[in-house]
């Protein structure tokens, strides 16, 4: 395959000039474009990013000069290296242009070998900047997509490994599962990172008529030529947009030219079996299938999760994020977030700005908003809190109407449940962190199985409120 040749736009508005450096840049190889003035130059960039821009800092009948059209661009594309031309330059211009950001001030008339030399270091300058964002946007993503969990390690492994391809890849997840990032992680891996990221959303669809639909996916598809289009929430497109897409999908123009990512509901594949959603549509799409688990199905993450986005919102007001306590950490892992991803997002949001402006330095259970804290929504104790959730004050409550040894054995499995969440399950961490012996604490977890229903009438559980330790029983007779 040969490589590409890397693309320089020239910006002046002197023809010759603009005839000159493109006969010199194609004589070397590269690829070169014109434009003579602002409104050429930001379609021309916006249709086609290139690799490095000569421009000139006057022009004329222009809506901007050069320095506005360099400013403009460094805020779009830092990594587009701009080396500045002038027949009326000075120092003063020099330094200005320099500060906001060219790589290099050159003076008319130019010498050619100059101009190419700086051309190649500019090339080799901006492909480190570029590299250096990519790494960084991998790694702010990946931030927010946390993995700790191995179910999530799994995930992040199968996104480096398919995003590069061009494969059509299906995200599928509860709401709040993080969808949408996902697919704009498969993007910014992919080889069109440099296109556009477009999405279409499915969800409402259907209350527009047919024209109207074509008319919407055209105008979508239009847009994403040369990157990605996101089909979200496909399990709400109506059965004519279904049809339509499997025609267009069938266009080996639009295919070649467009990365499809589409993000769906679990349901997804239930709805192909019971012919609500076209069999071959899905087939099209899913040539690779990520499924992302609800967040109370990888409760490692949680921690990472939590910390990451209360420093987030903590930092980006000028403020050192809390440290989260022990106990606010078990009252988040115990907890099953609805909401996913979104609402832990949402969660720390709302510490953040309760606690903001009190300094706060240590983020405690007692912190957290009420919905949070009351967790063990399952109990029926008759004690519920402002949010309709029984919370720990009113389970404790509930445990003091019992006798010594009942309330200690529901403490103790309670504890334990809290903190096997904690360690994922694996009994020898949960048993260091509690100060216990391994094998006294797998005798511990099996003698609480039976306590289910052992005080009818005085305390109810949820049915699967053991699975947690039946679970690691599992798991440390596996280990």
């Amino acid at each position: 395959m040969v490589a590409m040749m890397p693309h320089i736009l020239i910006i002046d508005d002197e023809k010759d000039i603009r005839s000159l450096l493109k006969e010199i840049l194609e004589d070397e190889g590269y690829h070169a474009s014109e434009a003579a003035h602002s409104e050429a130059a930001l379609a021309s960039i916006q249709q086609n990013k290139p690799d490095l821009m000569i421009l000139d800092i006057w022009l004329e009948n222009s809506d901007m000069d050069g320095m506005e059209i360099l400013e403009h661009v460094k805020k779009t594309h830092p990594d587009v290296p701009v080396l500045m031309i002038s027949g009326h330059g000075n120092i003063e211009m020099a330094v200005k242009a320099m500060k906001l950001g060219a790589y290099e001030f050159i003076e008319k008339p130019f010498n050619s070998d100059r101009l190419l030399m700086m051309i190649e270091r500019a090339l080799e300058a901006g492909k480190l900047v570029s590299e250096n964002l990519g790494l960084k946007k991998k790694i702010d993503l990946f931030d927010e997509f946390t993995a700790v969990d191995p179910k999530t390690v799994a995930i992040r492994q199968a996104l480096e490994k398919h995003a590069s391809g061009n494969s059509r890849i299906m995200i599928t997840g509860l709401s709040g599962s993080g969808k949408t990032l996902l697919a704009r992680t498969v993007h910014d891996l992919s080889s069109v990172a440099k296109g556009p990221f477009v999405i279409l959303e499915c969800t409402g669809m259907a209350a527009q008529n047919e024209a109207s639909q074509k008319s919407h996916v055209d105008s979508v598809l239009l847009q994403a030529r040369g990157g990605s289009c996101v089909l979200q929430n496909i399990h709400d497109m109506p059965k004519t947009m279904q049809g339509m897409l499997v025609s267009m999908l069938q266009n080996a123009e639009i295919s070649a030219q467009i990365r499809f990512i589409s993000t769906a509901h679990s349901a997804i594949i239930q709805m192909v079996k019971q012919g609500q959603f076209k069999e071959d549509l899905f087939y099209r799409l899913n040539v690779v299938q990520i499924d992302v688990p609800p967040l109370k199905d990888r409760k490692q993450d949680i921690p990472e999760l939590a910390a990451y986005y209360l420093r987030k919102f903590f930092t980006a007001r000028g403020k050192a994020a809390p440290k989260i306590q022990d106990d606010a950490l078990l009252v988040l892992q115990k907890f099953d977030w609805p909401g996913n991803v979104r609402q832990i997002k949402n969660t720390m949001e709302n510490v953040a700005m309760t606690h903001l402006e009190a300094g706060l330095m240590m983020l405690k259970a007692e912190h957290l908003p009420s919905d949070i804290r009351g967790f063990m929504t399952g109990a029926k104790s008759g004690h519920h809190d402002a949010n309709g959730g029984s919370d720990v004050g009113a389970l404790v409550l509930n445990w003091l109407s019992l006798p010594l040894k009942d309330a200690r054995a529901f403490f103790e499995k309670f504890y334990i449940e809290a903190q096997m969440d904690r360690f994922g399950g694996n009994i020898s961490k949960a048993a260091d962190y509690i100060g216990m012996e391994r094998t006294a604490l797998h005798r511990k977890i099996k003698s609480l199985e039976e306590l289910e229903g052992s005080s009818e009438g005085q305390i109810s559980t949820k049915e699967d409120q053991t699975q947690p330790l039946k679970a690691a029983i599992s798991r440390g007779q596996a280990s």
